[in-house]
C-alpha cells in the first residue's frame, strides 16, 4: 500500500503548527514594567516606572511606548546549572532612581531547562561596571528543541554614591550606557 504525499506530510505540519505555537507564548514582560533593549550610552531615555529615569532605550513589553515587536521572557538567576558559561549580552537599559539603580539585560539563549540563567557576575572598577550572564543546563538529560529564545532579568547595583557611571558587557553586541547618580 502506498501512503500519499499529503498523508505524509501531514503530521510534520501539525508538529510546526504546534511548535510555532508554543514558541509565540513565550514573550512576557517581567513584572515592573519590562527589560529595555540597547543602544547607544544616552540614546532614548524617559521617565522610568516608579519616577527614575531611564538610560538607554524604552523598555520592551505589551504597551511600551516605542517598544520593538520582541518580548523579552523575562527569568530569575537559579543557581547549581551545570557547565556554566558567559552568554552575549544583546542589550542593557538602566532605571536610576535617586541613589539606587536598576539594570535591565537582555540576551539569546535556547528553551529551559537546556539554557538557564546561572548567576549575573558584575565587577566594578572604579566608575565602570562590567556585567556577565552566566547560563548552563539544568538537566543534561532532557532533549531540547534548537530555538532562539529573547531573554531578560534586571538587577540592582546596590546605593551609590553621586557621579557618572558606566554599565558595559562583559561579551555581546549591547553598547556600553552611562548614566549619573545625583
Amino acid at each position: 500500500m502506498k501512503t500519499s504525499t499529503a498523508a505524509r506530510i501531514a503530521p510534520l505540519a501539525l508538529l510546526l503548527v504546534l511548535v510555532a505555537g508554543a514558541c509565540s507564548s513565550l514573550g512576557i514582560a517581567p513584572p515592573g514594567g519590562g527589560v529595555g533593549s540597547g543602544g547607544d550610552a544616552g540614546s532614548g531615555g524617559g521617565a522610568a516606572p516608579g519616577g527614575g529615569a531611564l538610560v538607554g532605550n524604552p523598555p520592551i513589553g505589551p504597551g511600551a511606548p516605542g517598544a520593538p515587536d520582541a518580548k523579552a521572557s523575562f527569568v530569575v538567576p537559579r543557581g547549581g546549572q551545570r557547565d556554566v558559561h558567559p552568554v552575549g549580552i544583546a542589550s542593557l537599559s538602566a532605571t536610576v532612581d535617586g541613589r539606587t539603580v536598576q539594570v535591565q539585560a537582555t540576551w539569546w539563549s535556547g528553551v529551559e531547562p537546556c539554557n538557564v540563567l546561572d548567576s549575573i557576575r558584575i565587577v566594578q572598577d572604579g566608575q565602570t561596571f562590567t556585567v556577565t550572564l552566566l547560563e548552563g543546563s539544568g538537566d543534561p538529560n532532557t532533549m531540547c528543541i534548537e530555538i532562539a529564545v529573547l531573554k531578560g532579568t534586571t538587577f540592582s547595583l546596590g546605593p551609590l554614591d553621586p557621579g557618572t557611571y558606566t554599565i558595559r558587557p562583559d561579551s555581546g553586541d549591547a553598547s556600553p550606557i552611562t548614566f549619573t547618580v545625583s
